[in-house]
Formats: C-alpha cells, structure tokens, sequence
C-alpha cells in the first residue's frame, strides 16, 4: 500500500492525544474514523515497470528518503513553532515537500494523464493525417520484421476513426509529467510569500487533495503558478494552514533594479531568504480556508474531530484545478490550459 498523502502529514493533522482522524466521503451522511496507517493510500500506487520488465518501488522510496522524511520535519517546526524561520535549503525543502504532494494524488495524476492523452492523442491524429508519415513507419516496422505485412496505412487510419485502436496511459505517464513539472514548481514555491495562519477559535481540516490553490479573478481564464492572484494553502495541523502567495512588492523591487541596471543588487535581493510570517485569524477567515479545502477534495476529507457540519458542506462535484486539452487537426494548433471548474 502506497500512501498519496504522506502518512506522517496526516498524523500531524490529529488532535492532541487521538490517534485517529474522522473521515468524511463527498456526497455520504456517514462518517467514520480511522488511523492515517489505513487513510489515503492505494496498492502499487506508484509502482512501475522497470527496463528489465519487472516491477519497481523506486519512486516510492525516492519519495519517503527525499521528500517524505526531511520535508515532514520541517514542517512540523512550522507547525509547532512561533515565529520559525527557514533557510534557503530547508525552504527548498519545504516547498518540493508541498509540490509533491500537490501532484502525487489520484484527482492531479488524472489531470496530467488527461493531458498527456490529449497530447498524444493530437500527435497520433497529426501523422495519420499528414500523407506519408505512417507509410513511412510502417514500411520501417515490416522491414524489420515488426508487423504484419498486410497491414496498411488506410486500415490504421480506418482503425483510430472508428475506435477500434485507442491511446491507454500508462501509469508512469502521470510521474514523467510530474517530474517535469515539479522544479519550476519547487522553485516558485519557494520564492512565494509565506505566511502561517494560526486559529485560536475552531479548526482546520485537511483532505485527498491537501494542497489547495485559489484563483479569486483569474481561475476561470486559466490557471497557472504565474497568474499574479494565486493563493496556495496548505493545511500544517489542527490550528495552522501555511499559505502562499507571490510578493508582489519584492518582485516590483527587483524589476526597478534591473531596469537601473543594478542587476547586483537585484539579484542579492532575489537570493536573500524572504522570512516568514506568522498570523492570527478569527473564525471568519477559518471557515473560509475549511470551505476552499472542501471544496477541493476529490472524495475525502478527514478531519481532527467530528463535525456534523463537513456533510452538509461536501456536496456536488469537486471544484479543483482541471486540465483541458484543445486541438485542431487541420489547422495544426495545440492548446493545454488549466481551469478552476
């Protein structure tokens, strides 16, 4: 069983003293609890075919030595602490820990396989219609005694129209997209204004997608980590949510710098540590950042104590960021975008 919410992350959202969550499933009026050993995992979750054929748990392991470990460290000093700052390393650190674990469950790897078929799919399409390619290929393949020498081009074209050969992903699709992905995600994220929002009145939840972004003008167009309004939030323990947003300020005075020429001080200012802020919110804002947890948890979301309240609220659909792929063949465009829906 792997976990695709870090076991250790879930344990740090449990009240003091209980060894088990509550759980609550979109769209039920039962809840239940559970320790976070048996909550958010599935069997061979990350497991993949090696090159030899067999299969392979190294993206599993990569994930608990490199990530998993020094990551739920430090965020629990976050967590714990008042007024906890971070160095560079350790921020580094913190913000592959929360990109990870943005793309590691099941509702974002279904959007990058949606992605990567769309993709795919555009390309397949693109060759059969183009005259010659898949001549070409499969004069290549017969040569080599790779395919059956009566199959034709029409007869492969004949058979993508009609449906009867199809695109499959495979599961180390979604983990290649993610590891594309994930460094210039680690490294926006680590840039970001940070602030640690603490609640003395009410609590906080957290959920099968735990890191939870918001757009408040730009979602609908299509979201991106370079949209100016974005907002990630992070559920850290029963009384905290780390958020983070871009510093508009210090962004603002780095570009005067530039434009000055004074690309030394700019860059000095680019690469010294932003601190951290630590804030307390009443219960209007925590019920704001409980309703944009819920809101985008894909089936579950589980919670330090039991509140009647979560059924009620976890109706409908998962409003969450999805990918949409667009393609036209005879024109020749390509277009992925991503939308809060």
């Amino acid at each position: 069983m792997h976990h695709y919410v870090t076991r250790a992350y879930l344990e740090g959202m449990l009240a003091e003293g209980e060894p088990r969550l509550w759980v609550y499933e979109r769209n039920s009026d039962y809840a239940f609890r559970n320790i976070p050993k048996n909550l958010a995992s599935k069997r061979s979750y990350y497991t993949i075919l090696g090159p030899d054929g067999k299969e392979s748990d190294q993206v599993e392991k990569l994930l608990s030595h490199a990530i998993e470990g020094p990551g739920i460290h430090l965020l629990r000093l976050l967590a714990k602490k008042d007024s906890h700052q971070l160095n560079w390393p350790e921020r580094v650190q913190v913000s592959a820990l929360i990109a990870v674990q943005e793309f590691r469950v099941p509702f974002a790897r279904e959007q990058l396989e949606k992605m990567m078929h769309g993709i795919a799919n555009s390309f397949v399409n693109s060759a059969l219609n183009t005259p010659g390619v898949i001549e070409g290929a499969l004069d290549e393949m017969k040569d080599a005694g790779k395919l059956d020498a009566d199959i034709s081009a029409e007869s492969m074209r004949k058979a993508f129209r009609d449906g009867d050969v199809v695109l499959k992903m495979l599961p180390e699709a979604s983990l290649q997209a993610m590891g594309h992905i994930l460094p210039l995600l680690i490294r926006t994220y680590a840039e970001m204004k940070w602030t640690v929002l603490t609640t003395l009145e009410g609590e906080f939840v957290t959920s099968d997608c735990p890191v939870c972004r918001e757009y408040p003008i730009t979602g609908t167009v299509s979201a991106g980590i370079a949209n100016p309004d974005l907002t990630v939030c992070f559920p850290i323990s029963q009384r905290r949510v780390l958020r983070l947003s871009h510093d508009h300020v210090r962004y603002e005075k780095f570009c005067r710098l530039i434009r000055a020429g004074r690309e030394r001080e700019a860059w000095k200012l680019r690469n010294r540590t932003p601190d951290i802020s630590y804030q307390i919110i009443g219960r209007g804002e925590v019920e704001k950042v409980r309703g944009l947890i819920i809101r985008r948890a894909q089936r579950w979301v589980y919670s330090p104590s039991e509140d009647p309240s979560i059924i009620s609220q976890f109706r409908g659909e998962c409003v969450n960021l999805r990918a949409e792929v667009e393609a036209d063949q005879l024109r020749g465009w390509l277009k992925w975008t991503s939308r809060i829906q």
